[in-house]
């Protein structure tokens, strides 16, 4: 699951709890502003996610459901 191999939100809450999770990686999260990764929970945010961050027009984006 990409979820669990990025980690917990907060590299802090990875160091403790998912200590080979990519976020409790100093490189990679530095706090809960600073870290190199992002994972939306649910096709809906994923959607919206991507449309801001990528395409003006969210409607040619199909989700798989497989990022999870």
């Amino acid at each position: 699951c990409l979820k669990k191999l990025i980690g917990p939100t907060d590299p802090n809450e990875a160091r403790i709890t998912a200590p080979h999770s990519l976020r409790a990686n100093t490189n990679y999260g530095k706090d809960i502003i600073r870290n190199g990764f992002h994972c939306s929970d649910n096709e809906e945010t994923v959607i919206k996610e991507r449309s801001e961050l990528f395409f003006d027009d969210a409607d040619n984006f199909e989700w798989d459901g497989h990022s999870t």
